[in-house]
């Protein structure tokens, strides 16, 4: 609007008798305009806040890399999960097997009795 009532004051003197109204008119442009601000200008910056308001926030990551029994889970190249297991094996000598042969005996029976995929896997293991 600026523009506006540059023209209207710049055009008054050649009005004649209607000067003075012209006069008032181009002032109450240039009131109007000046509490409106540049409509340009606003427009840049609704536009600018609009675009904030609907750019994505990525949150922050976390990873989550553990199952619901504290295993760690990976990622295989298929982009099926996969249990990573960690097993801590100590070396044994035949000195220490002879001396833990009943406790190794009495686990290994535990184990074929209460874990049936075991029992079926060596029984697969001995037919073959």
């Amino acid at each position: 609007m600026e523009g506006i009532a540059g023209v209207a004051m710049a055009v008054a003197p050649f009005t004649g008798p209607a000067a003075p109204f012209v006069i008032a008119g181009a002032m109450a442009l240039d009131m109007i305009s000046s509490l409106l601000g540049d409509p340009k200008a606003n427009r840049a910056r609704d536009l600018g806040r609009q675009a904030q308001k609907d750019s994505y926030a990525m949150p922050t990551g976390t990873a989550y890399n553990v199952d619901t029994y504290g295993r760690n889970i990976d990622y295989g190249a298929n982009g099926g999960p996969r249990v990573v297991v960690q097993m801590t094996v100590n070396a044994l000598d035949s000195k220490s097997i002879v001396d833990r042969a009943h406790d190794i005996s009495e686990a290994i029976r535990h184990g074929l009795n209460t874990y049936p995929p075991l029992r079926a896997g060596i029984q697969a293991a001995m037919a073959a």
